[in-house]
């Protein structure tokens, strides 16, 4: 059977190879690119906000493996936070399984993830709201 892919290219490299080796013929379609902010400011603000402890920012919602990787590329050295320990305590929200995944391999403890339970079935951000 042929298979056509359309998840972002990172995704897509499992999803070819685990068909393929199910015997299917499986071709890449990403239908959305995935790029770096290009203008890194907001995000590196974002950072800044998590280290001062602001109270407004109670957790951090991540939709995907993607997005964990772009937001801890701008990580500075020394961010004691997303850790059971830390004295802030902001939570690490992810949409699904994969998103944990990610930020448990960004150094997230999983104390502080928040994920749908792999029961639910969907993994989006309203299962995550329940």
């Amino acid at each position: 059977m042929r298979v056509l892919v359309t998840r972002p290219e990172r995704e897509a490299r499992a999803w070819l190879a685990g068909l393929a080796a199910g015997g299917h013929e499986a071709l890449a379609l990403p239908l959305i690119a995935i790029a770096p902010v290009p203008d890194p400011r907001a995000l590196r603000q974002a950072w800044r906000k998590l280290l001062q402890g602001a109270p407004a920012l109670r957790a951090v919602m991540f939709v995907s493996g993607n997005a964990v990787s772009g937001f801890f590329a701008e990580k500075p050295l020394v961010a004691p936070v997303f850790r059971g320990d830390s004295a802030i305590k902001t939570r690490a929200w992810a949409t699904g399984p994969g998103t944990a995944r990610a930020l448990l391999e960004a150094g997230v403890e999983a104390s502080c993830i928040d994920v749908p339970a792999q029961q639910s079935g969907q993994f989006h951000s309203e299962a995550l709201w329940a």
